[in-house]
Protein backbone atom coordinates (compact mmCIF):
# COMPACT_ATOMS: atom_id res chain seq x y z
CA UNK A 1 0.00 0.00 0.00
CA UNK A 2 2.10 2.94 -1.22
CA UNK A 3 1.13 6.13 0.64
CA UNK A 4 2.01 9.65 -0.51
CA UNK A 5 2.53 12.61 1.82
CA UNK A 6 -0.20 14.74 0.26
CA UNK A 7 -3.25 14.16 -1.89
CA UNK A 8 -2.38 13.10 -5.43
CA UNK A 9 -5.71 14.55 -6.59
CA UNK A 10 -7.08 18.09 -6.23
CA UNK A 11 -7.54 18.45 -2.44
CA UNK A 12 -10.94 19.50 -1.06
CA UNK A 13 -11.42 23.06 0.27
CA UNK A 14 -11.65 21.87 3.85
CA UNK A 15 -8.15 20.36 3.80
CA UNK A 16 -5.54 22.80 5.11
CA UNK A 17 -2.12 21.19 5.00
CA UNK A 18 1.50 22.29 4.77
CA UNK A 19 3.21 19.67 2.56
CA UNK A 20 6.60 20.58 4.05
CA UNK A 21 5.44 19.83 7.60
CA UNK A 22 5.90 16.25 8.80
CA UNK A 23 3.42 17.08 11.57
CA UNK A 24 0.74 17.76 8.94
CA UNK A 25 1.59 15.00 6.46
CA UNK A 26 1.88 12.32 9.15
CA UNK A 27 -1.49 13.40 10.57
CA UNK A 28 -3.11 13.00 7.15
CA UNK A 29 -1.62 9.54 6.71
CA UNK A 30 -2.60 8.58 10.25
CA UNK A 31 -6.21 9.62 9.67
CA UNK A 32 -6.44 7.19 6.76
CA UNK A 33 -4.42 4.32 8.26
CA UNK A 34 -6.03 4.49 11.70
CA UNK A 35 -9.49 4.52 10.12
CA UNK A 36 -9.05 1.73 7.57
CA UNK A 37 -7.66 -0.60 10.26
CA UNK A 38 -10.25 0.37 12.90
CA UNK A 39 -12.48 -2.73 12.38
CA UNK A 40 -9.61 -4.95 13.55
CA UNK A 41 -9.44 -3.07 16.86
CA UNK A 42 -13.14 -3.00 17.65
CA UNK A 43 -14.50 -5.34 20.34
CA UNK A 44 -15.33 -8.79 18.93
CA UNK A 45 -18.97 -8.24 19.91
CA UNK A 46 -19.17 -5.13 17.72
CA UNK A 47 -21.08 -5.71 14.46
CA UNK A 48 -18.29 -4.03 12.47
CA UNK A 49 -15.44 -5.97 14.03
CA UNK A 50 -13.28 -7.76 11.47
CA UNK A 51 -10.03 -9.66 11.38
CA UNK A 52 -7.25 -8.44 9.11
CA UNK A 53 -7.46 -11.78 7.29
CA UNK A 54 -11.12 -11.09 6.49
CA UNK A 55 -10.27 -7.69 5.02
CA UNK A 56 -7.44 -9.22 3.04
CA UNK A 57 -9.82 -11.82 1.61
CA UNK A 58 -11.88 -9.03 0.00
CA UNK A 59 -8.94 -8.31 -2.31
CA UNK A 60 -7.58 -11.81 -2.86
CA UNK A 61 -10.85 -13.67 -3.46
CA UNK A 62 -10.85 -13.05 -7.23
CA UNK A 63 -7.12 -12.62 -7.88
CA UNK A 64 -4.47 -13.24 -5.25
CA UNK A 65 -1.84 -11.47 -7.38
CA UNK A 66 -3.38 -8.02 -6.91
CA UNK A 67 -1.27 -7.18 -3.89
CA UNK A 68 -0.95 -3.40 -4.39
CA UNK A 69 -3.82 -1.33 -2.99
CA UNK A 70 -4.79 2.36 -3.04
CA UNK A 71 -5.72 4.32 0.07
CA UNK A 72 -8.07 7.33 0.09
CA UNK A 73 -10.29 9.22 2.51
CA UNK A 74 -12.86 11.94 3.03
CA UNK A 75 -13.29 13.86 6.29
CA UNK A 76 -15.87 16.15 7.82
CA UNK A 77 -16.55 17.53 11.23
CA UNK A 78 -19.19 15.55 13.17
CA UNK A 79 -21.09 18.79 13.85
CA UNK A 80 -21.44 19.60 10.14
CA UNK A 81 -25.03 20.43 9.23
CA UNK A 82 -25.79 17.65 6.79
CA UNK A 83 -29.22 16.12 6.16
CA UNK A 84 -29.88 12.73 7.72
CA UNK A 85 -28.71 9.92 5.49
CA UNK A 86 -29.38 6.24 5.34
CA UNK A 87 -26.67 3.64 5.52
CA UNK A 88 -27.82 0.23 4.35
CA UNK A 89 -31.38 1.16 5.25
CA UNK A 90 -30.54 2.43 8.76
CA UNK A 91 -30.25 6.04 9.96
CA UNK A 92 -26.77 7.51 9.78
CA UNK A 93 -24.85 6.82 12.97
CA UNK A 94 -26.98 3.90 14.10
CA UNK A 95 -24.75 1.72 16.24
CA UNK A 96 -26.40 -1.49 15.08
CA UNK A 97 -25.32 -1.01 11.46
CA UNK A 98 -23.68 -4.23 10.30
CA UNK A 99 -20.97 -4.73 7.68
CA UNK A 100 -22.75 -4.57 4.37
CA UNK A 101 -22.06 -5.73 0.87
CA UNK A 102 -22.01 -2.78 -1.50
CA UNK A 103 -23.51 -4.13 -4.71
CA UNK A 104 -23.59 -1.55 -7.47
CA UNK A 105 -22.99 -1.97 -11.21
CA UNK A 106 -21.31 1.45 -11.53
CA UNK A 107 -17.93 2.59 -10.29
CA UNK A 108 -17.94 4.00 -6.72
CA UNK A 109 -17.58 7.79 -6.50
CA UNK A 110 -14.02 8.74 -5.54
CA UNK A 111 -13.27 10.06 -2.07
CA UNK A 112 -11.92 13.57 -1.55
CA UNK A 113 -8.28 12.79 -0.78
CA UNK A 114 -6.21 10.16 -2.58
CA UNK A 115 -2.98 9.03 -0.91
CA UNK A 116 -2.08 6.77 -3.84
CA UNK A 117 0.98 8.12 -5.70
CA UNK A 118 0.04 9.78 -8.96
CA UNK A 119 1.43 8.31 -12.19
CA UNK A 120 3.43 10.89 -14.16
CA UNK A 121 1.71 12.23 -17.27
CA UNK A 122 2.85 10.39 -20.37
CA UNK A 123 3.54 11.97 -23.78
CA UNK A 124 1.40 11.12 -26.77
CA UNK A 125 -2.30 11.38 -27.60
CA UNK A 126 -4.66 11.35 -24.66
CA UNK A 127 -7.28 8.64 -24.48
CA UNK A 128 -10.93 9.35 -23.86
CA UNK A 129 -11.49 9.80 -20.16
CA UNK A 130 -12.83 6.76 -18.36
CA UNK A 131 -12.90 6.29 -14.62
CA UNK A 132 -10.48 3.56 -13.65
CA UNK A 133 -12.27 0.32 -12.80
CA UNK A 134 -12.28 -0.77 -9.17
CA UNK A 135 -11.88 -4.51 -8.75
CA UNK A 136 -12.57 -4.63 -5.01
CA UNK A 137 -12.70 -2.28 -2.06
CA UNK A 138 -13.24 -1.94 1.68
CA UNK A 139 -14.72 1.23 3.22
CA UNK A 140 -14.72 2.24 6.88
CA UNK A 141 -17.29 4.89 7.84
CA UNK A 142 -16.90 6.51 11.23
CA UNK A 143 -18.84 9.13 13.15
CA UNK A 144 -21.51 11.09 11.31
CA UNK A 145 -20.36 9.84 7.93
CA UNK A 146 -22.87 7.83 5.91
CA UNK A 147 -22.78 5.80 2.72
CA UNK A 148 -23.97 7.73 -0.32
CA UNK A 149 -27.00 6.59 -2.30
CA UNK A 150 -24.73 4.91 -4.87
CA UNK A 151 -23.27 2.80 -2.09
CA UNK A 152 -26.61 1.38 -1.04
CA UNK A 153 -26.99 -2.36 -1.22
CA UNK A 154 -28.61 -3.50 -4.44
CA UNK A 155 -28.49 -5.93 -7.30
CA UNK A 156 -25.84 -6.41 -9.96
CA UNK A 157 -22.61 -6.45 -7.97
CA UNK A 158 -19.65 -5.66 -10.20
CA UNK A 159 -16.90 -6.22 -7.64
CA UNK A 160 -16.32 -7.50 -4.10
CA UNK A 161 -16.97 -4.60 -1.72
CA UNK A 162 -17.51 -4.27 2.01
CA UNK A 163 -18.31 -1.38 4.33
CA UNK A 164 -17.88 -1.14 8.09
CA UNK A 165 -19.74 1.58 10.05
CA UNK A 166 -18.96 2.75 13.56
CA UNK A 167 -19.87 5.82 15.67
CA UNK A 168 -16.24 6.08 16.86
CA UNK A 169 -14.67 9.34 15.68
CA UNK A 170 -11.05 9.79 14.71
CA UNK A 171 -9.47 11.14 17.94
CA UNK A 172 -8.28 14.74 17.62
CA UNK A 173 -6.26 15.65 20.71
CA UNK A 174 -4.54 19.04 20.98
CA UNK A 175 -1.42 17.49 19.48
CA UNK A 176 -3.31 16.68 16.25
CA UNK A 177 -3.05 19.51 13.68
CA UNK A 178 -6.34 21.02 12.50
CA UNK A 179 -5.76 19.97 8.90
CA UNK A 180 -9.46 19.21 8.46
CA UNK A 181 -10.56 22.54 9.91
CA UNK A 182 -12.68 23.25 12.95
CA UNK A 183 -12.06 21.96 16.43
CA UNK A 184 -13.52 19.29 18.61
CA UNK A 185 -12.96 15.93 20.20
CA UNK A 186 -12.88 14.03 16.93
CA UNK A 187 -13.34 13.94 13.18
CA UNK A 188 -15.77 11.92 11.09
CA UNK A 189 -13.75 10.08 8.45
CA UNK A 190 -14.50 7.74 5.59
CA UNK A 191 -11.47 5.73 4.42
CA UNK A 192 -11.22 3.35 1.48
CA UNK A 193 -8.76 0.64 0.54
CA UNK A 194 -9.18 -0.35 -3.10
CA UNK A 195 -7.72 -2.50 -5.83
CA UNK A 196 -8.14 -0.80 -9.19
CA UNK A 197 -6.86 -0.18 -12.68
CA UNK A 198 -4.92 2.90 -11.63
CA UNK A 199 -2.20 0.66 -10.22
CA UNK A 200 -1.41 -0.70 -13.69
CA UNK A 201 -0.25 2.61 -15.16
CA UNK A 202 2.00 3.35 -12.17
CA UNK A 203 3.63 -0.07 -12.58
CA UNK A 204 4.17 0.57 -16.29
CA UNK A 205 5.83 3.89 -15.48
CA UNK A 206 8.15 2.08 -13.07
CA UNK A 207 8.91 -0.48 -15.77
CA UNK A 208 9.85 2.20 -18.28
CA UNK A 209 12.08 3.87 -15.69
CA UNK A 210 13.86 0.58 -15.01
CA UNK A 211 14.48 0.17 -18.75
CA UNK A 212 16.47 3.42 -18.72
CA UNK A 213 18.65 2.57 -15.71
CA UNK A 214 22.17 2.10 -16.98
CA UNK A 215 23.39 0.98 -13.55
CA UNK A 216 21.66 -2.37 -14.02
CA UNK A 217 22.88 -5.15 -16.26
CA UNK A 218 20.75 -5.70 -19.34
CA UNK A 219 19.54 -9.09 -18.10
CA UNK A 220 18.55 -7.58 -14.75
CA UNK A 221 16.71 -4.70 -16.41
CA UNK A 222 14.76 -7.08 -18.60
CA UNK A 223 13.82 -9.31 -15.67
CA UNK A 224 12.62 -6.43 -13.48
CA UNK A 225 10.77 -4.85 -16.42
CA UNK A 226 9.03 -8.13 -17.24
CA UNK A 227 7.94 -8.62 -13.65
CA UNK A 228 6.54 -5.10 -13.40
CA UNK A 229 4.66 -5.40 -16.69
CA UNK A 230 3.35 -8.82 -15.67
CA UNK A 231 2.08 -7.44 -12.38
CA UNK A 232 0.47 -4.50 -14.20
CA UNK A 233 -1.49 -6.94 -16.36
CA UNK A 234 -3.11 -8.34 -13.21
CA UNK A 235 -4.92 -5.00 -12.89
CA UNK A 236 -6.44 -5.03 -16.38
CA UNK A 237 -6.93 -8.69 -17.28
CA UNK A 238 -10.49 -9.98 -17.03
CA UNK A 239 -12.10 -6.52 -17.01
CA UNK A 240 -14.48 -6.29 -19.93
CA UNK A 241 -14.69 -2.51 -19.78
CA UNK A 242 -11.76 -2.33 -22.20
CA UNK A 243 -8.02 -2.31 -21.59
CA UNK A 244 -5.49 0.15 -22.93
CA UNK A 245 -3.81 -1.70 -25.74
CA UNK A 246 -0.33 -0.69 -26.66
CA UNK A 247 0.59 0.77 -23.26
CA UNK A 248 3.61 -1.49 -23.08
CA UNK A 249 4.81 -0.78 -26.61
Amino acid sequence: MPVSNVSSTQPPPYLSIDPTSQWHTSALQTAAMETITLPTRLHPDDASHSLMADIEAIFTAENSNRTILDLSLSAQQPTASTPPALSNGLPNGTTSTTPMDLDEPDEPPPLDISLAPAAPAQPGPRRAHRRAHTFSRADVLRGSWAASDSDSAGAGSAAPARAFATPCLLPAPTSFPRIFGGAGAGVAVRARLASGEGVAERLRVCGRAVGRMGALLRADREEVYSRLVGLAEEYVGGWEGGSDEGDDE
